[in-house]
């Protein structure tokens, strides 16, 4: 009799949850974004994601709220240390390669991943050249091809200089194949004096049925971590010296 209690009780707590998730959602439901016919918690988070700045979160900014005790920690770079949800696990990306910084966060059964890293390329690489990869790898990792995907959203690519031997890029699509759905994001500023490209790039995908609510739950909550502040820690060469601290941020050789 008591371990029925439990479970009773067990089982009244993740319908009181999933009923505050889908209140949450209803609330977010008639929010706009810049991209046509996609509104909600799901055009939110392209907004976000591709720079355009959001004052009207109902409810204020999102939060996670059952998070693991094992806050990742990334002791290079701090700020790209997260907290994540329990079912989760974060793992470091960038062993072996002194130039890639970043991290995983995937749901345990692998179906739901967050990833943000920074890497450098010697030669000139686009912003289409990175999304490409990461497509495809989404594509592979699920078995799907290319001529399944539907396109929800697409921003650039967009190119402009900065200085005279300077280019920075933009780029983002946000997809749809079979179950699942998946946004992409990439950003390349090339040095042409010195042939090199240094690009960022953040994917999120998640199974589609279920996609705003591990935005609302995942999704949104890490993205808002590092949302205000990762710039002042940005450390474009990798010589570890933040840019906003070095005169030459994107020469390794010099600070």
């Amino acid at each position: 009799m008591r371990l029925k209690h439990i479970g009773l009780f067990i089982l009244i707590g993740m319908l009181l949850a999933c009923k505050k998730q889908q209140s949450e959602l209803d609330i977010f439901k008639n929010v706009k974004s810049t991209c046509e016919d996609i509104t909600g918690v799901k055009g939110l988070y392209w907004d976000l994601s591709n720079g355009v700045a959001r004052g009207d979160i109902p409810g204020g900014v999102p939060v996670i709220e059952n998070p693991d005790p094992n806050r990742f920690t990334y002791t290079e770079w701090p700020l790209l240390s997260v907290e994540f949800p329990v079912g989760y696990r974060a793992e470091k990306l960038g062993d072996g390669n002194p130039n890639l910084i970043g991290v995983d966060v995937i749901r345990n059964d692998n179906l739901v991943v967050w990833r943000y890293y920074n890497d450098i390329f010697s030669g000139q690489l686009t912003t289409t050249d990175v999304l490409r990869a990461e497509i495809n790898n989404f594509l592979n990792g699920f078995g799907f091809s290319a001529d399944q995907i539907q396109i929800d959203c697409t921003n650039g690519p967009k190119t402009q200089p900065i200085t005279s031997s300077l280019f920075t890029g933009f780029e983002s699509r946000l997809i749809q194949v079979g179950d699942m759905t998946a946004q992409f994001t990439a950003n390349v500023t090339y040095a042409s004096d010195l042939n090199t490209s240094f690009y960022h790039a953040q994917v999120s995908f998640a199974p589609t049925g279920e996609y705003e609510s591990v935005v609302m739950s995942t999704f949104l909550p890490i993205h808002w971590q590092l949302f205000v502040t990762d710039k002042e820690f940005v450390d474009s060469d990798g010589d570890g010296v933040v840019d906003q601290n070095d005169n030459f941020p994107f020469d390794p050789k010099r600070q």
